[in-house]
């Protein structure tokens, strides 16, 4: 019984340690730009039209009121001098038929925006004079069924996060109503419409174009920087970059952002731990959703490595950790059924087990829809006070888990676990019977699979996103490989998150 306890009480500290990684390392993923790509995030054509319907009126609202440069001309010369002039000239009032407006992908890396039903309000002080005098007043112009074009250049920051780069924004003012306020013959009046015209509707647009292509770019610029590129996973050494492996690229059908998804040690400079090379992740696949996400089992292993590659995979065992309710004593007289002879060389010591994985935790996505995964186990028996290695025994821990998304998060339930028959090395202290190590095991391990369930993979992991994104209408699916996550995400971009 004493044995049972104190090797339950082990593994409710290591195995916690052991199955936590493998639940962190769902999802969060992405890298500075590197060849690796161990998750990519696709968006299909029915996600670029949401991303419209959502950037784009947040966009025409924000462009509020813009001031054109003073414009004049003059005809004739000396006594037959005729000057006109347009000052405090302003265009507001933008709308735009954003369900009729579209943007497209061009390959490789590119977009297109065509606006439609572009109109705005134009009013301005309109003024001419003569050799003989001159008049000037007030004025007002309207444009209905304008058209904006840009261009938009998918891209990569020096941090690896994703850019948008809009140039080359064209406007295109059709059917410029003018009107003034003032009385003038009306064949001057025709005239003098026409000069304003020609005064002013290439000036305006080119204004508002210039206006649109800042705002883009400093809107796409502060909500892509809501993208954290290299996060810390509190409670633990890890950290995972959220970089780019290579620049977005774009299909007709889609437009493909592919990511690193490798875990690194927080207290070190980001690198790829030396684990297999992720297999290729599809780019697309046929679904009525807005966005697909393929994570490779490169980003689960790459969390693996760094834990055991920073000792966080390892745990001392000792006295102190044994709740002081149960009377029980490392010892080596309550262990003389499994190792006797230890216990008649070394009659009442305490002693500590010092465990921890023999190499780097592995995971595999499988056909069946679960996750598995295998730790080598290995655990040395030191008595004190003399530090004597007694033995050592191992076993492979095998684990079983299914993975659903919530909210925004990753979650996990475990299916089970189980280890495989143990081994005895390295014995100093004669016979261990390797036998009770194994029934020790098989006894602990359903003892402490709700309380990993309840405090790691209920908690879960946040999906990777950027200010004003929720998922919804989420499913995710394991294969062999490789993990698909389809969702319909919601875009919320408030007027201050894009000021």
């Amino acid at each position: 019984w004493y044995q049972r306890r104190v090797m339950g009480l082990f593994f409710k500290l290591k195995m916690s340690t052991v199955l936590r990684t493998c639940f962190l390392l769902v999802l969060l993923a992405s890298g500075s730009l590197a060849s690796l790509t161990g998750f990519k995030a696709t968006l299909t054509n029915t996600g670029v039209e949401h991303v419209k319907n959502a950037f784009l009126p947040g966009l025409i609202q924000q462009i509020g009121t813009v001031r054109v440069p003073d414009q004049s001309t003059s005809w004739g010369s000396s006594f037959w001098k005729i000057e006109a002039y347009l000052t405090d000239i302003y265009a507001s009032d933008v709308r735009m038929d954003i369900a009729q407006s579209s943007i497209s992908c061009v390959p490789p890396s590119g977009l297109t925006i065509n606006g439609v039903g572009l109109a705005a309000s134009i009013r301005f002080r309109w003024g001419f004079s003569t050799s003989v005098g001159g008049q000037s007043g007030d004025g007002g112009a309207t444009s209905a069924g304008s058209t904006l074009t840009g261009q938009v250049a998918l891209g990569a920051d020096a941090d690896g996060r994703p850019t948008l780069n809009f140039n080359d924004v064209r406007v295109s003012l059709n059917n410029l109503d003018v009107h003034i306020d003032a009385g003038i013959l009306s064949q001057v009046m025709d005239w003098f419409i026409g000069t304003i015209k020609g005064l002013v509707k290439g000036n305006i647009e080119d204004v508002v174009a210039g206006a649109v292509r800042d705002l883009a770019n400093q809107m796409s610029a502060k909500e892509l920087s809501t993208l954290s590129v290299h996060t810390a996973i509190p409670g633990s050494p890890l950290a995972v970059d959220y970089g780019l492996s290579g620049i977005p690229s774009c299909d007709a059908n889609y437009i493909v952002v592919p990511m690193k998804g490798a875990f690194y040690n927080a207290d070190q400079t980001p690198s790829s731990p030396p684990v297999p090379a992720p297999a290729a992740l599809p780019d697309y696949e046929a679904q009525p959703h807005d966005v697909l996400m393929f994570i490779s089992e490169y980003v689960a292993n790459t969390a693996q490595y760094v834990y055991w590659e920073a000792n966080a995979l390892n745990h001392v065992l000792t006295q102190s950790d044994i709740p002081s309710d149960i009377p029980l004593m490392l010892n080596t007289n309550n262990f003389d059924e499994m190792a006797p002879d230890m216990a008649k060389t070394y009659p009442n010591h305490e002693f500590r087990l010092e465990c921890g994985a023999e190499s780097a935790p592995i995971n595999r996505f499988r056909d069946s829809g679960s996750v598995e995964g295998s730790f080598p186990l290995q655990c040395l028996l030191r008595i004190m006070p003399e530090q004597i290695a007694a033995f050592r025994f191992h076993s492979l821990l095998t684990y079983t888990a299914s993975v659903r998304v919530e909210d925004n998060f990753i979650r996990g339930k475990l299916l089970g676990a189980s280890p495989a028959a143990a081994t005895v090395t390295d014995s100093t202290v004669g016979a261990v019977d390797a036998d009770q190590i194994s029934s020790l095991l098989d006894f602990v391990i359903p003892q402490v699979t709700p309380r990993i369930q309840s405090s790691i993979l209920d908690q879960g992991v946040e999906l990777p996103h950027v200010a004003g994104m929720s998922f919804e209408s989420t499913t995710i699916t394991v294969s062999e490989g490789l993990i698909r996550v389809i969702s319909d995400p919601q875009y919320s971009l408030s007027t201050s998150q894009l000021q």
